[in-house]
């Protein structure tokens, strides 16, 4: 007879040096680790095929305009077609971008390991 069944509730990651949660990921660009990354959007105007980054398309209350051919595209003439990051400081655009965390507590910064995770389990 089962009483109590346990289930994993959630999995957690820990800091591998002082063993806390307080965890924040850190993004980075591949090329030069700039921590100056961000991620853009990219826009095809689907007419004339012309695919531009998203703040290429000078936005003005929803319209956006081609860059390619200057026309304005309403929500219809237009598509997100994926994204990239862009680092600030070298300017590499990157479909991937490496990341790692930083323990809040000690400073330390780690790689994701499963060594790392810690699953929490309810009792009931």
């Amino acid at each position: 007879m089962d009483i109590l069944k346990k289930k994993t509730a959630e999995t957690m990651m820990i800091c591998p040096s002082c063993k806390k949660t307080n965890i924040t990921p850190i993004f980075k660009c591949k090329s030069c680790n700039s921590l100056a990354v961000r991620r853009e959007r990219l826009i095809e105007h689907k007419a004339g095929g012309h695919i531009h980054p998203e703040t290429a398309f000078n936005e003005k209350g929803g319209i956006f305009t081609c860059p390619s051919c200057n026309k304005k595209l309403n929500s219809t003439e237009r598509r997100t077609l994926g994204a990239w990051f862009v680092c600030s400081v070298c300017g590499e655009r990157q479909a991937k971008i490496t990341s790692e965390y930083k323990c809040l507590n000690d400073g330390k910064f780690f790689h994701l390991l499963w060594e790392n995770l810690i699953h929490c389990i309810n009792i009931f």
